[in-house]
């Protein structure tokens, strides 16, 4: 990127070149020192005015070098400090001893002077260059190559002059035009081409300020999608588990509880069978006592021979000792059938309740272990019977107790 400065430099003669770029400069210190240079090399060992301005290519030197070392830390200085190193540098330094070393190569009377002293030698060339510089004065005429050089001078200078108009002074003064305007279009150019440069810069920072701007929000737009989808397909996730855990819980439940329920269910149709077989027996038998003291109380009414008799004591005591077995009987065997009744109803409630607590284990995630202890303990305690009451085992709860213990979560 070019930058913007402030410099003069002028010449020995007093011909100034304004410069405002440090690519500007530099490009004017390269063809500068390439010029002079070149004449160094062709024109070593001469002395005098031609040494003297030869060594201008040194001073060039020193100016291409600063500004290498300028571009290093270009982009880390403002256009201030820029200006103070050229000033401190090239300006106070290299430009105040170049101006008069120095003369411009464009200058008209240059290539000809170089070319006076390649072809005449230093003397001549010396006696050729004080007609251009500031005194313009000769200082050794009396000797002959100065002589020459002090004639090729005026020649050059002073050639074809008369008082009459002539086309050569219009072209020359059109060519000098010419140079001119070409140098100022140069500069011009170089103005132009700089202010390209550096609108160009700003708008390939602000480009890539954008571009990244827009780079970090949409990556992290995409990382927020991503979080999001992660966080919705990990609840997912978690929710599949649970339920296969569920349903793997059920059906483990299930297979825990299968054969209870199927030995519920047996022993239901079991007592049903028994409690039929004992209320059969308790009809016959109530059946068969009503029948036979029927006949007995007909035969006492009627006053027939009895084959108890109930006026002794022996009798009384026979037919009390016969009614007693008789009613101990019936309360056997209808106990009997009362139990078995309600140990069919029992094992009817316990199947049911089997299938009840697998049907909460599946809408509920878990049962906590209150209520399962409730219905393990419902499932396997034992019952009360018309045979066995008031034993010490544990009671069985309704199921209206079941329900309230596992929903009070």
């Amino acid at each position: 990127m070019d930058r913007t400065i402030t410099l003069t430099v002028k010449d020995n003669v007093g011909t100034e070149f304004k410069l405002e770029t440090l690519k500007q400069l530099e490009q004017f210190a390269v063809n500068e020192h390439a010029f002079w240079q070149s004449k160094t090399e062709s024109l070593s060992g001469y002395t005098g005015n031609v040494g003297h301005y030869l060594n201008a290519a040194n001073y060039f030197q020193q100016i291409i070098t600063h500004i290498t070392n300028f571009k290093s830390s270009l982009k880390t200085w403002d256009d201030a400090t820029l200006q103070g190193q050229i000033d401190q540098h090239i300006s106070n330094n290299v430009i105040r001893n170049l101006t008069p070393h120095w003369l411009w190569s464009g200058h008209p009377f240059v290539d000809e002077w170089l070319n006076v002293a390649d072809k005449y030698g230093n003397n001549a060339a010396n006696a050729f260059i004080e007609a251009f510089i500031s005194n313009r004065q000769f200082s050794n005429l009396n000797n002959i190559e100065y002589l020459k050089g002090a004639v090729l001078a005026y020649e050059f200078e002073l050639q074809d002059e008369s008082t009459l108009t002539k086309r050569r002074n219009s072209e020359r003064a059109s060519i000098s035009k010419v140079r001119s305007d070409l140098i100022d279009a140069k500069d011009t150019l170089f103005n132009d081409v700089h202010e390209f440069q550096t609108d160009f810069h700003e708008w390939d920072e602000n480009t890539r300020a954008q571009a990244q701007r827009l780079y970090e929000a949409h990556a992290k737009l995409g990382e927020r999608r991503a979080n999001r989808h992660t966080r919705s397909f990990d609840h997912q996730m978690d929710e599949w588990h649970q339920n296969i855990e569920n349903l793997e819980h059920t059906y483990k439940e299930k297979l825990r509880l299968e054969k209870p329920a199927e030995y519920w269910r047996t022993k239901a149709r079991s007592y049903f069978k028994q409690g039929a077989f004992w209320s059969s027996l308790l009809g016959l038998a109530l059946g068969g006592g009503i029948y036979g003291f029927g006949q007995f109380f007909s035969q006492w009414l009627q006053a027939q021979q009895l084959q108890v008799e109930l006026d002794s004591l022996q009798g009384i005591v026979l037919f009390v000792t016969t009614l007693s077995i008789y009613a101990f009987t019936i309360k056997t065997v209808s106990r009997l059938a009362f139990s078995s009744f309600h140990l069919q109803r029992d094992a009817e409630e316990r199947e049911q309740l089997t299938h009840v607590y697998l049907a909460l284990t599946h809408e509920k995630d878990e049962l906590d272990t209150e209520a399962r202890n409730i219905v393990l303990q419902a499932l396997f305690s034992r019952a009360d019977t018309g045979l066995l009451s008031g034993d010490s085992g544990p009671t069985m709860p309704g199921l209206h107790e079941i329900v309230r213990a596992t929903t009070s979560r």
